[in-house]
């Protein structure tokens, strides 16, 4: 008995750790592209079809630029992309890189020796900072 209310305590803190920090890289809103992230995906796009085609001097040459080569790979999961729809899935892979790397803090955390309430508290204080309330900012002059 005493076994499973200790690993349901480490579920409760990591479910409270998740629930703190998902805002932090989930949103609905809907997204503006920025020419940066227009040039992102359709890099993703180029190096997706010269990847699942077989084409090695064409993922390469998709992947040089003057931005880091690894937003470009969010694209091979999903198969040969064929539109920019299909280039949206690259946000699925983004929020599931994310994800992961947060389990790997948490658990990294955990690891080496950090009490659950820090860890708990830590990640108010993120959920906490992510202010203005209420979300919309009040100093753009542009309207949202």
């Amino acid at each position: 008995m005493i076994e499973i209310l200790g690993k349901s305590k480490w579920l409760l803190v990591a479910a409270l750790f998740a629930f703190c920090v998902a805002p932090t890289f989930i949103s609905y809103r809907a997204y503006l592209f920025a020419w940066d992230d227009s040039d992102y995906l359709i890099r993703s796009i180029a190096v997706s079809r010269a990847f699942w085609s077989g084409n090695v001097h064409g993922v390469v040459g998709a992947m040089v630029s003057i931005r880091p080569p690894a937003m470009t790979l969010l694209g091979l999961p999903w198969g040969p992309l064929a539109s920019w729809d299909a280039a949206g899935k690259c946000f699925i892979t983004v929020a599931a890189v994310i994800s992961l790397l947060a389990a790997l803090c948490l658990y990294l955390l955990l690891r080496i020796g950090v009490k659950p309430f820090f860890v708990v508290a830590a990640s108010v204080c993120v959920l906490a900072s992510l202010g203005p309330y209420p979300p919309r900012p009040s100093a753009y002059p542009y309207p949202a």
